[in-house]
C-alpha cells in the first residue's frame, strides 16, 4: 500500500523478475504495476458485511 498524494492510501500490485543475460547472470529487471485501490476497498466491504451477517 502506498501512501496516495491526495491524502488516502492507494493500493498498488507490483510483479517484478530479473533480466538475464546468456550466461543467466542478472543484467536488470522489469517490472509491472496497476492499481487495485477499487478491489482492495471491495474485499474490505465483503470482509465487513460477512462479519455483520455472521
Amino acid at each position: 500500500m502506498d501512501d496516495g498524494k491526495n491524502g488516502h492510501d492507494e493500493w498498488v500490485s507490483r510483479t517484478k523478475i530479473p533480466l538475464r543475460d546468456e550466461k543467466g547472470e542478472v543484467e536488470g529487471c522489469i517490472g509491472i504495476g496497476r492499481g487495485i485501490t477499487e478491489q482492495k476497498r471491495k474485499e474490505q466491504l465483503i470482509e465487513k458485511y460477512a462479519e455483520e451477517l455472521g
